[in-house]
């Protein structure tokens, strides 16, 4: 009887005990789901320094929980450099980046997608530290493993070989950007996508490759395109066209041709300020472009605006660009000797020492 009652007892208790075991893991579990998600909710409110904590969170509960899962170790480090880059700190971002990489490549069946992903983001990563060379070293590898997975993740693919023609013509290898930019082109033609703009702004950026090497009637064909075929997916004043007509204001008023060149740099500014890819620093290159074409067709007032803005966007910019251009502080000045302000000028003088206006210029 007693050995029966021992058997019944251990037959009870085995369960009991898996219940228990499981009961023990579960708090891991839970707790990563819980921190995930609240670095979701702190990434899509903007809190990045809380995003950033809990992300450093999520690495200590996968290192330190057995059994430590390199799949969940790996997915840990990914989640905390995306929240770094958020949160602009890139030095930071590009250490776990690298450690992320060396983790997959030491895997028996690496994740291949998410190495390609990983390479994308790291070559960015480098290149907002002014690492152009390496940046373009990552991106190379990442094209060369989307090739060999025959382009099968279309919109990652894409924006790899974009992002490689892009380090090339910053390079002045626009021959290479050109042949690049058409892969990426023709890479996009094959996803089942008809809506997105993507395809117009590749061939946006294919026209300024195209241009530079000394082909402007081909580019502007190009950049006209890209234009009717933006306009044809959303509306001629959608703010997600902002890109594209500042791409062909900037293309005319390179090739001086001023009064084209103001509308359409006029409308991608005012665009492009409710455009989710607003950019202060770029916004004030644009409008000294638009200050020096307005100023070229002898809109004085329109000028003095657009060069004010370009000035104050530059200065405040954040990240900081670099110290204010004094090209852009003596057109200004010659903006307001032509208005008639002598004092606005001399101001300038005070304000910017070493600049002084040239009303012959």
């Amino acid at each position: 009887m007693r050995i029966r009652l021992a058997r019944a007892s251990a037959l009870v208790a085995a369960p009991l005990l898996g219940l228990l075991l499981v009961a023990g893991c579960s708090k891991p579990v839970s707790e990563w789901d819980r921190l995930e998600r609240d670095i979701a909710r702190a990434r899509e409110n903007q809190n990045h320094p809380r995003a950033v904590e809990l992300s450093r969170q999520l690495v200590v509960l996968a290192r330190e929980f057995p059994p430590v899962d390199s799949t969940r170790l790996v997915h840990s480090y990914d989640v905390l450099q995306q929240t770094l880059m958020a949160a602009g700190n890139f030095p930071f971002a590009l250490e776990y980046q690298n450690h992320v990489i060396g983790l997959i490549d030491g895997m028996q069946r690496p994740d291949s997608v998410l190495l390609r992903r990983l390479l994308v983001e790291t070559a960015d990563c480098l290149r907002r530290l002014g690492k152009s060379e390496e940046a373009e070293r990552f991106l190379t590898r990442a094209v060369e493993l989307h090739r060999a997975a025959s382009h099968t993740d279309v919109p990652a693919a894409r924006q790899a070989l974009a992002a490689l023609a892009r380090t090339n013509a910053v390079s002045g290898r626009y021959a290479a950007a050109e042949a690049l930019q058409r892969e990426a082109i023709e890479v996009r033609a094959a996803d089942a996508d008809t809506v997105g703009l993507d395809r117009a702004l590749l061939l946006a950026s294919l026209a300024e490759y195209v241009d530079q090497l000394g082909r402007p009637i081909e580019a502007e064909s190009l950049y006209t395109q890209a234009l009717r075929m933006g306009e044809r997916r959303t509306s001629a004043d959608h703010p997600m066209t902002a890109p594209l007509e500042l791409a062909y204001g900037s293309y005319l008023y390179a090739h001086a041709r001023h009064a084209e060149a103001v509308p359409h740099l006029e409308r991608g500014i005012r665009l492009s300020a409710a455009s989710p890819a607003y950019d202060g620093a770029e916004q004030a290159e644009q409008l000294h472009r638009l200050s020096g074409s307005a100023a070229r067709v002898g809109d004085w007032e329109a000028a003095r605006e657009a060069a004010e803005r370009a000035i104050a966007l530059r200065e405040n910019a954040d990240p900081p660009v670099g110290p204010l251009p004094h090209t852009w502080v003596n057109e200004l000045g010659i903006i307001y000797v032509q208005l008639g302000r002598s004092h606005a000028a001399e101001s300038l003088q005070t304000r910017y020492p070493g600049t002084k206006p040239d009303p012959e210029r």
